[in-house]
């Protein structure tokens, strides 16, 4: 099947050649025939791929938007209904997997055509096929689904869903996502593995005149003002609160301690509301996030729902911050082009560590961060021979994080370089990474827009 670059496979194996793969590597050889490029330890093994899309086109709405592998989000406790879960931005659609079975047997049974997700439309468009491939999901939220009950008006748009921070979850089981041309909702995990749409909660929009509730039930007016580009679930005395931020300025507050009948609370408008990239912990009770000044903003819950001030505010200096993760000590990670920020806790406030990057000089233009398993791991781009996109990876302790290399696998799979390798197409860019330890192991997710894979790894 020509849409489906090979699996990687490891130096202990035989080559896997990419038969009847597309197009050329960077130096200019034909990529049919030619075999990937191999991992090796730290990577024990790779686990399965939940995206396949490099080589197929933008497509608008024709069932179901073109798949691609971008924000990822782990849940890790029962809800009472839903076990515990990882979320994936699959396109324009929320799949949710439940962990148990994700790793070890949803992964492990390959992906699926598009063609099966179950939006009440046929998948297709011209030039069309075969059609991308993904893990299927046991549940979904996607809001140009027949069975979602979302107004989504026809627009000439790929892309409605936010890039920024596009969905959140809360420990209730409600999904929540925002896309700025069709508004902001909720909608319920109720724990379903027959991989169909959840149930509609509600769904915020600027405006409902002429919207028919009938056929879009509980669709209200969000009269905030604020684009939707980002959305939190904050938990926060007792109650639950949603944030959304806006791409430019701006955040507003609604009150969804009872999910169905949001309640706006307050608008708080500045450049420095504006949310881009974030992350939060509930154990810790605190979101950090890059505004769109590109600035970093520490708030604990209580005080981001209610206006206060930030615990911390770090500015940029390498052009801007482009991403942040907070592990499980409560530490806050950032990144800017070529330098490596750690906020660590100390009584109200944090002290701030500057690092260079632990990758070396030719590695920069770091644009995406994930922290988690004792490990910290960063896309960016390498000037080391053929200039291209790459992935590291280092362990975090007490002091600078200290590399685990990796063998240019990152590099000359995903996103081409090594001279006698094949290359995928041109639809893989990074976009968001993730680590997670599960049952015993750790695993490196790789949202690499036209490809999603997760792999296991091993370090001392």
């Amino acid at each position: 099947n020509s849409v489906v670059y090979p699996m990687p496979g490891s130096q202990s194996q035989p080559p896997v050649l990419c038969a009847g793969c597309l197009g050329s590597n960077t130096s200019g050889q034909l990529n049919d025939g030619l075999p990937t490029y191999p991992y090796g330890s730290p990577i024990a093994s790779h686990v399965g791929r939940y995206v396949d899309s490099q080589t197929t086109a933008n497509y608008q709405n024709l069932g179901f938007r073109t798949a691609r592998a971008r924000t990822i989000r782990t849940f890790s406790q029962a809800n009472g209904q839903a076990p515990p879960r990882v979320y994936i931005q699959i396109g324009n659609a929320v799949g949710a997997y439940a962990l148990d079975t994700f790793f070890s047997t949803k992964l492990p049974a390959g992906p699926v055509s598009v063609g099966g997700v179950k939006t009440g439309s046929p998948v297709g468009g011209f030039g069309r096929s075969p059609l991308e491939k993904i893990t299927m999901w046991d549940g979904f939220f996607y809001p140009e689904a027949l069975a979602s009950g979302w107004y989504t008006p026809v627009i000439d748009q790929q892309d409605p869903m936010a890039k920024g921070g596009p969905f959140d979850v809360d420990d209730r089981g409600y999904i929540y996502g925002s896309w700025p041309t069709f508004g902001w909702g909720i909608a319920r995990d109720d724990g379903r593995t027959d991989a169909t749409h959840f149930p509609k909660v509600v769904q915020m929009v600027y405006s409902i005149a002429g919207i028919d509730q009938t056929q879009y039930p509980n669709t209200q007016a969000d009269p905030s003002g604020v684009t939707p580009n980002s959305i939190l679930a904050i938990p926060s005395g007792g109650r639950y609160y949603a944030v959304i931020a806006g791409s430019s300025n701006s955040s507003a507050v609604f009150d969804v301690t009872v999910p169905a009948a949001p309640l706006y609370l307050a608008k708080y408008p500045g450049t420095s509301k504006a949310i881009l990239r974030y992350d939060r912990s509930d154990a810790h009770q605190r979101v950090a996030y890059v505004d769109v000044t590109r600035n970093l903003q520490v708030y604990s819950y209580d005080a981001l729902v209610s206006g206060g001030a930030p615990m911390a505010s770090e500015a940029k200096s390498d052009g801007g911050f482009r991403d942040v993760a907070i592990d499980d000590a409560g530490n806050i990670w950032a990144i800017e082009s070529t330098r490596l920020v750690k906020l660590t806790p100390s009584g109200g406030g944090f002290v701030t560590t500057s690092y260079p990057s632990p990758f070396g000089s030719s590695f920069g233009s770091m644009s995406v961060l994930a922290v988690g398993a004792g490990h910290l791991a960063v896309a960016g781009v390498t000037t080391a021979g053929t200039v291209a996109e790459d992935v590291r990876l280092a362990t975090i302790g007490a002091g600078a994080p200290v590399e685990v290399p990796l063998g240019g696998f990152f590099k000359n799979y995903y996103f081409g370089g090594a001279p006698g390798f094949a290359e995928p197409g041109p639809y893989t860019q990074p976009f968001d990474l993730h680590l997670i330890s599960w049952n015993g192991k750790t695993y490196l997710m790789n949202s690499a827009e036209g490809l999603g894979d997760v792999f296991e790894i091993q370090t001392p």
